[in-house]
C-alpha cells in the first residue's frame, strides 16, 4: 500500500523525487515533495482516500476509526489491526498519519446490514485493545466525543468525565448542547448505553449496533 506523509522543508530543500528501497526505510518506494505543485499532488491522494475506499465495496459506507500507538510499535500495531479486520470477514483500507504513530481504518460496512456494523464496531474494541498492549491511546481524532467514550473511561478513569461533565454544566445547564456526548454526565441516561456495566468497554451487544445503525444516514461516514 501507499503511505502519504507531510514533512516541512526549506527554500534550500532537495526537489522532490523517489527513492529506492534502501533510502526508503525498506519501503518499495518512497517520494517526497517539496514545491506547492509536487505536494498538492501528493496530498491529492489523501484527500480522495476516503471515496476510493468505498469504491472497494459498491454500496458501502465508510465507518473510520483510528488509534495512536508509539513508533516502535506501529507495525505491530497495524499488523494487529488487519488481523482483526481479516477475522470480522470486513474489507479495511488505511491510512496514516505515520510521523505520529496514527492511523486510520476504514471499515466498509453496508448501511442496511446491522451485523456489519456490529462487527466494524467489534474491530474497533481489537484495535483499541492492541494499541493500548503496546503503550498507545485510543484516539488520535476519531469517535471520542461520542463513539469513544467507554475507551476513554477505561482509559482515563471516571474522574476525567466528571471534570468535563462539571465545566460543561456551568456552561450549559440545560444540556442541549451535543446531549450525551462527550462532557454530558457520564450518569446521563443518553450515556449510560454507551457504557458497558460489565466495566469491559468495546464489549458491544446487536442493540448498540442497531442504535449506530439507527442514527447514521446511509452514505454518511461514522467515526468511532
Amino acid at each position: 500500500g501507499d503511505i502519504v506523509r507531510e514533512l516541512g522543508s526549506s527554500s534550500s530543500s532537495s526537489s522532490g523525487g523517489s527513492s529506492s528501497s534502501e533510502a526508503g526505510g525498506g519501503t518499495a518506494d518512497f517520494q517526497w515533495a517539496v514545491t506547492p505543485e509536487e505536494r498538492s499532488k501528493l496530498w491529492q491522494a489523501r484527500h480522495t482516500a476516503y471515496w476510493a475506499s468505498l469504491a472497494y465495496v459498491p454500496g458501502s459506507k465508510g465507518f473510520t476509526t483510528d488509534v495512536c500507538v508509539p513508533m516502535q510499535q506501529l507495525p505491530a500495531a497495524i499488523i494487529k489491526g488487519q488481523e482483526a479486520i481479516r477475522k470480522a470477514g470486513l474489507v479495511g483500507p488505511l491510512v496514516g498519519h505515520v510521523g505520529d504513530g496514527n492511523f486510520h481504518f476504514i471499515l466498509l460496512v453496508q448501511p442496511d446490514d446491522v451485523d456489519s456494523v456490529l462487527r466494524a464496531k467489534q474491530v474497533v474494541s481489537d484495535v483499541v485493545l492492541a494499541a493500548w498492549a503496546v503503550g498507545g491511546t485510543c484516539t488520535g481524532e476519531h469517535g471520542i466525543g461520542y463513539g469513544k467514550m467507554p475507551f476513554l473511561l477505561q482509559e482515563h478513569g471516571p474522574v476525567v468525565l466528571d471534570i468535563m461533565a462539571a465545566v460543561k454544566t456551568a456552561l450549559d445547564p440545560n444540556g442541549i448542547m451535543n446531549p450525551g456526548k462527550l462532557g454530558s454526565d457520564p450518569r446521563d441516561p443518553r450515556v449510560q448505553w454507551q457504557l458497558d456495566p460489565s466495566g469491559q468497554p468495546g464489549a458491544v451487544g446487536r442493540g448498540e449496533a442497531e442504535r449506530t445503525h439507527e442514527r447514521v444516514p446511509a452514505g454518511v461516514s461514522t467515526s468511532q
